[in-house]
């Protein structure tokens, strides 16, 4: 059998590899996101993406292997987060 060289074999990025879509570093969008889970206290319930305003600007850490977590933010406020990866979304519009 042949020999592999593994170290350049990609890995799955880890917390420190993240990166964000935006100037805001990684934790600062991961406060945003619990900040909007805590307001609301229950996801949507749906798989759906949530429905946001016009003109929100989404904004999301991607950690790899479809590991995001993603907030919409209008006029500088956070108002719906979403895991990506478990399809769980929350929603200030949506709070019961």
């Amino acid at each position: 059998m042949a020999q592999q060289n593994v170290n350049d074999a990609t890995t799955k990025p880890t917390a420190a590899s993240a990166q964000t879509n935006c100037d805001l570093t990684v934790p600062q969008v991961y406060d945003l996101f619990c900040f909007v889970k805590a307001v609301c206290g229950r996801s949507t319930g749906t798989s759906e993406p949530p429905v946001v305003p016009a003109g929100a600007v989404e904004v999301y850490a991607d950690f790899g292997d479809f590991d995001t977590i993603a907030v919409w933010i209008v006029n500088g406020w956070p108002v719906a987060a979403s895991d990506q990866m478990t399809l769980t979304h929350w929603s200030l519009n949506f709070r019961r």
